[in-house]
């Protein structure tokens, strides 16, 4: 399925570091020549794959931020200041899959500088602690600032790298959260080892230190308490209520994923079946969910749907030699037969071989998801 989706265009846009040097703080140093020429050659290669560039802007708007990033960056900068240039013009886009690859700059900023073992979620204005890995602060407290900064600046700063979809500016926060916590170390100018101030606002602890730890210390930390993709539960006290979470539509293992999803349905099935009573209700708890492909997040529909949906109602692209290389041949990718929903990439892709390069295509998913009869939550 991820393959098949990379198929729609290739639009993660990464960041380019070509040559670089070692600033006396020892931070990465890029010319502003670098950062000038990746500007351009990441203009170039939107404009040349991307199917609807100027459906947010026009040719002149796209012109002139290129202009005023490539002036602003004339000096060099760091890494931060690179990714802000390159976000900056990409977001006149609106486009969420058009933007710095964040999981890659991430994790380059936690290995220069380390992460701080804290996860926030932002709830009415607040930066709120939802996880500390280090046991040391509670979750559910309300952080006001860190290293004398306070906590919505850096979350401004997280933000200011996000691509937007559209107007979707909830995604985009929740987004900028998850990068929260590899930002913070190097807008501090700290690394690992470093410890912090974190001024929290709550009367019994008001602020305490926080520890900035090595990306392969917390890596080995969360793989004891790994969260599943999936989960569920019936709520406490209420037995006939179903508590489904689901962490991500970006599976590490989407077959896994595909399985548990179906074994939540069979549970709630197999609880009816033995007291005689219908399940109440199911919560679907997508607190603290990044997004992901819009394909994962289509196989729950089958089991919630009381009619066939059609989701997305087609794709616009534009064909290229770049869309057309990453297509796998079907004997390769194990998948000859497609059946129902499946069939929509089945014809996805062949627009993509087949269609005439620079060419606009759209193709209309006509298969719709159907109810999982047997399954389905109604």
């Amino acid at each position: 399925m991820k393959i098949r989706l990379l198929c729609l265009q290739l639009l993660f846009c990464a960041v380019t570091l070509g040559q670089s040097d070692l600033a006396s703080n020892g931070f990465t140093f890029l010319s502003g020549t670098q950062i000038q020429s990746d500007l351009d050659s990441l203009s170039n290669w939107i404009l040349d794959v991307h199917p609807a560039p100027f459906a947010h802007c026009s040719e002149q708007d796209w012109t002139e931020r290129l202009a005023k990033n490539k002036a602003l960056v004339s000096g060099g900068g760091n890494l931060f200041a690179a990714a802000k240039a390159y976000s900056d013009l990409t977001s006149l886009l609106k486009d969420s899959h058009t933007g710095i690859a964040l999981q890659s700059f991430a994790n380059a900023l936690a290995h220069s500088n380390g992460q701080i073992p804290i996860e926030i979620a932002t709830a009415e204005n607040k930066t709120v602690v939802v996880q500390d890995w280090t046991n040391s602060v509670m979750p559910g407290s309300v952080v006001e600032s860190i290293g004398g900064i306070s906590a919505r600046s850096l979350l401004g700063m997280s933000m200011s790298l996000i691509s937007q979809e559209g107007e979707a500016v909830v995604s985009r926060l929740r987004m900028a959260d998850k990068l929260w916590n590899d930002l913070v170390p190097f807008a501090l100018g700290g690394v690992e080892g470093d410890r912090l101030p974190l001024v929290l606002s709550q009367q019994f602890q008001s602020e305490t230190m926080v520890k900035v730890a090595s990306k392969a210390d917390l890596d080995s930390i969360k793989a004891l308490c790994t969260v599943p993709d999936i989960s569920w539960s019936s709520v406490e006290d209420h037995p006939d209520v179903i508590h489904l979470k689901i962490r991500s539509f970006n599976p590490e293992q989407l077959q896994r994923f595909k399985r548990e999803l179906r074994n939540c349905f069979r549970s709630i099935h197999s609880w009816e079946r033995k007291h005689g009573v219908p399940v109440e209700g199911v919560v679907l708890d997508l607190r603290q969910n990044s997004g992901g492909h819009i394909a994962v997040m289509a196989e729950v529909l089958p089991y919630l749907a009381s009619e066939p949906t059609r989701i997305p109602f087609g794709v616009q692209i534009k064909n290229s030699q770049k869309a057309r290389a990453q297509l796998v041949q079907p004997a390769l990718s194990g998948s000859v037969i497609s059946l129902g929903y499946q069939k929509n990439f089945k014809r996805l892709n062949k627009a993509i071989r087949n269609g005439d390069a620079g060419s606009m295509s759209f193709v209309a998913f006509e298969y719709p998801l159907s109810p999982r009869k047997r399954l389905n939550y109604d």
